[in-house]
């Protein structure tokens, strides 16, 4: 059975890791570390996550006298999310390490514990043999690994690790040989060598050897004091993720030290498990009390321990286990002493014993907890080899259950208040855009009211003023020179009432406009006020650039020219038959022309058109009209009209002015042209308030695209972390249902 053991045991290991291939798999892990990295993780600063909470995951934070929760509400979340990120790169890199274990068929054992608690002599008692040094004083100061003889080709010696070498048994230039007797040296130099790997044959039964159990290949690793020396406590603290098992020995006189709390605690995140020895019991008087109150820090300390302590807590004495008769190289039965041993028993061993009860107590205390560890690492290897990885794989899915579900609150709330304040905007939107369709109209309305207010009044005044003998035009006084300067009087008297109405009428009409636009800007800003509040940049109304808009105040000139009917005002019945008698004498004028012409065409032999044309006849009627009733009628004028010629001349001069300005629109068109300049302040008013309001608007549209952004990736992360959350639960609930409390086939 021994020879075919080993193949034996590497079928079993293979078997072993694929019940654990589905939950081993460690590609979930791992994208939760990259995806969605940066602040997602990170959130969890946001829930209330106590270091209790998290078993592998808990970043462990310690500055000072400020708290765990204290420290990582100080950190940012980026902060906060590397060291997480860390954490789990560190137990995806752990997880393969119990894939590696798994596929070993061989099993560690780890015996640590405080500096001076019996290490070395609880080895010495589970293998029967003095082999490592025993001294009241620390001697240990590198790891020995005992290891069977049967791996070195039987052969027992020791076999020094240099300090940069990596172990080769295969390779001599990684290790120097010693004999056994040679290991007092070697463990206490920790300046040539790292590590021991001791080969001892173990010669007793299969039923009692742990190195040779025929079932498990077994090394047992003796390690330094937990407190020693900080290099030496953190190398134990990487080695007990080494190894399969663990036993924390405990002087009985001691209580646990906060190195041993913290190993405790580190170890039992992998390990459902781990047993813990007090050794030198035999040293206690009260041994109840000792019991108690080893336990009840226990409780506190790993409830799970305590709770299984009749297996994993034992209480014993290794001085009781004599190792005398069996010196260096040699090896004994182990069985237990006969009762016919006892006296001899009692008189070699190095205990503290009255009576043989005392001392069979003792003994078999030891041997209940060899049973365990034998039951443990051999029997149950099922449960020893993947327990470990059972038990940290259910904390690590716990821990990212945990945060994922903090996570996932903390997206959905952010969410949550992200939407509130869409919300909130989407409402504000809506009240500013019914205010500024309100205020546009309000300002439509005022711009509206101002213009049509100036156009009438324009229109009004000038109609006024240009209306005839009560108006402006027929109110021009200009001294009379007399008959011989009527002409330049009636010139003086034309070009001062186009002047006058052109001029003073139309000013007037302007600065009117400048108090309705000032009066409308007025209008317009409290408006502003009224719906966007006062603003720093308000428009400034300038007469300016009103004036600027309104130039140009008469684009076309008026023509009126000046003839001789203007001096004449004849009686009504004259002058009513004054038109005829001009058509009447302009038809016989050009009657005689003709006949004139068609004369001297005839005696020359010329045509008509040809004599026409050189006398320019026909052309110059209207002349010769004026001229003949010039001649005709200058001597009534002279006598009749000569005293009012003023007076005539003032009203034809006002209704050719009134007819022209009328046939060129010049009412409409000033009022046209001022009550837009008006308008166009007003608008920009208007536009300003407008513009204001739209600005507001973007802004506002501008911070709910913002929010929206900023809810999306949070949507993303809720989903994310949702199927995180399911993906732990199926995981966890695959580990439970996974039984390893299956027998080791022998």
């Amino acid at each position: 059975m021994d020879q075919n053991q080993p193949d034996d045991n590497a079928a079993e290991g293979a078997e072993m890791a694929t019940q654990l291939n589905h939950p081993i798999q460690t590609d979930s892990i791992e994208n939760l570390e990259y995806d969605h990295s940066g602040e997602i993780l990170g959130r969890c600063i946001d829930g209330a996550i106590r270091a209790s909470q998290l078993a592998v995951l808990n970043l462990d934070l310690k500055l000072g006298h400020l708290h765990h929760d204290r420290l990582v509400h100080s950190l940012g979340r980026k902060a906060v999310s590397s060291l997480l990120g860390y954490k789990l790169s560190s137990a995806v890199g752990h997880l393969q390490s119990l894939r590696a274990r798994i596929d070993d068929p061989s099993s560690k054992v780890l015996v640590t514990g405080d500096v001076n608690a019996g290490k070395s002599t609880f080895c010495n008692a589970l293998l029967r043999r003095k082999i490592l040094p025993e001294n009241q004083q620390p001697c240990t100061s590198i790891f020995c690994e005992i290891l069977n003889a049967t791996e070195n080709e039987g052969l027992e010696e020791v076999h020094a690790v240099r300090l940069k070498a990596t172990y080769d048994r295969l390779n001599e230039r990684t290790y120097d040989k010693y004999a056994l007797t040679d290991l007092a040296e070697i463990v206490s130099d920790n300046k040539k060598y790292k590590q021991c790997k001791i080969y001892i044959a173990d010669t007793r039964a299969n039923s009692l050897s742990l190195l040779n159990s025929g079932v498990v290949p077994l090394t047992l690793v003796d390690t330094p004091g937990l407190n020693s020396h900080t290099a030496k406590t953190t190398a134990i603290f990487t080695k007990q993720e080494e190894v399969d098992m663990v036993i924390f020995v405990l002087s009985a006189s001691n209580q646990f030290t906060i190195s041993a709390k913290d190993f405790i605690t580190l170890a039992a995140a992998e390990k459902a498990c781990l047993f813990v020895v007090i050794n030198r019991f035999d040293t206690i008087k009260n041994k109840v009390e000792c019991k108690e109150t080893i336990l009840s820090q226990l409780r506190d300390l790993n409830p799970q321990i305590f709770d299984q302590s009749s297996e994993f807590v034992h209480f014993v004495s290794s001085h009781a286990i004599s190792t005398e008769g069996h010196p260096y190289g040699g090896s004994g039965d182990g069985s237990a002493p006969s009762s016919g041993d006892i006296d001899g028993s009692i008189d070699n061993c190095h205990g503290n014993y009255r009576e043989q009860s005392d001392y069979l107590d003792a003994v078999l205390d030891f041997e209940r907890l060899e049973k365990s560890l034998r039951n443990f690492v051999v029997d149950k290897r099922m449960r020893s080899k993947l327990a470990p990885a059972k038990t940290y794989l259910q904390k690590v899915f716990n821990d990212i259950n945990i945060l994922a579900t903090v996570n996932y609150e903390a997206a959905l709330s952010e969410s949550g208040e992200i939407m509130d304040q869409i919300i909130d905007i989407r409402s504000k939107l809506l009240r500013m855009h019914v205010e500024a369709r309100n205020s546009y109209l309000e300002a439509e309305s005022i711009v509206t009211r101002m213009r049509q207010d100036v156009y009438d009044y324009t229109k009004s005044t000038l109609t006024e003023d240009i209306s005839g003998d009560d108006g402006i035009i027929g109110n021009v006084y200009i001294p009379y020179p007399g008959i011989l300067g009527v002409f330049r009087y009636s010139e003086s008297i034309k070009r001062a009432m186009l002047r006058r109405v052109t001029f003073s009428s139309v000013r007037d009409c302007e600065d009117y406009a400048f108090y309705k636009a000032d009066e409308g800007v007025d209008m317009l800003k409290q408006l502003g006020r009224l719906h966007v509040g006062k603003k720093k940049d308000e428009l400034v109304f300038s007469s300016k650039y009103m004036s600027y808009l309104m130039n140009g105040m008469l684009n076309r000139q008026v023509n009126v020219h000046t003839t001789l009917w203007d001096f004449i005002d004849w009686p009504v019945p004259f002058g009513k038959y004054l038109p005829v008698v001009r058509m009447a004498l302009k038809i016989a004028l050009k009657t005689a022309a003709a006949v004139g012409v068609g004369w001297i065409a005839f005696n020359t032999g010329a045509t008509k058109s040809y004599v026409a044309e050189k006398l320019k006849l026909m052309r110059n009627i209207d002349v010769m009209e004026n001229i003949f009733l010039g001649a005709s009628i200058t001597s009534l004028v002279m006598v009749f009209m000569s005293p009012r010629i003023p007076t005539i001349i003032r009203r034809r001069h006002s209704k050719k002015i009134a007819d022209k300005l009328a046939e060129i629109d010049f009412v409409n068109d000033n009022a046209e042209r001022i009550s837009a300049g008006v308008h166009q302040v007003l608008r920009a008013q208007a536009y300003d308030v407008s513009l204001y309001q739209e600005r507001k608007m973007n802004r506002l549209e501008e911070k709910e695209r913002r929010r929206r952004s900023k809810k999306k990736p949070n949507d993303v992360a809720s989903e994310y972390f949702r199927k995180i959350i399911e993906m732990s639960d199926k995981e966890m609930k695959i580990l439970e249902e996974l039984d390893l409390e299956v027998p080791t086939r022998s």
